[in-house]
């Protein structure tokens, strides 16, 4: 279930992401979104208004930054392909049990030496890469039954 402010906070995330991409490839960037950072940039200039804020970027009180729905999205996007990757292994059993089962041997026995890692280290593997993004982007936790079956059927 994705609200909609998260959503919000999540397509300003993504116009981040395809800036910064853009600029560390040297390509020029896209009209839709240099146009608001354009503006975000000449409001600045002009009143002081926070770039952040203007780009959509900044949360609320109470509400989701953008940094934190980008990071739920790929969570989801993680849950969602281990489901996948399962689903084969785990024929005519249930995948949300396997997920479970494959997470908290993870956790046990790979996370506490793997979660000082930035970036998902890149020799262990499809379904261990998996297991890893789920954990570091769930804050080393591993999720209910009911949020992965929420999240494996949204």
């Amino acid at each position: 279930m994705t609200v909609p402010a998260r959503q919000h906070a999540t397509e300003a995330g993504l116009r981040l992401r395809r800036i910064c991409s853009r600029l560390r490839e040297g390509r020029p960037i896209d009209p839709e979104d240099a146009e608001p950072l354009a503006d975000a940039i000449d409001r600045y200039l002009l009143d002081g208004t926070s770039i952040d804020s203007t780009l959509g970027v900044r949360a609320g009180k109470g509400q989701t930054s953008a940094r934190r729905a980008l990071q739920i999205a790929d969570r989801d996007q993680a849950i969602r392909a281990l489901a996948g990757d399962l689903g084969e292994d785990a024929a005519g059993g249930n995948v949300i049990d396997a997920m479970l089962d494959e997470l908290e041997q993870f956790a046990s026995w790979h996370w506490p030496t793997l979660r000082t890692c930035e970036r998902c280290p890149e020799d262990i593997g499809t379904r261990a890469g998996l297991l890893w993004s789920v954990l570091k982007l769930s804050g080393g936790r591993v999720l209910s039954p009911a949020y992965l079956i929420e999240i494996v059927q949204d």
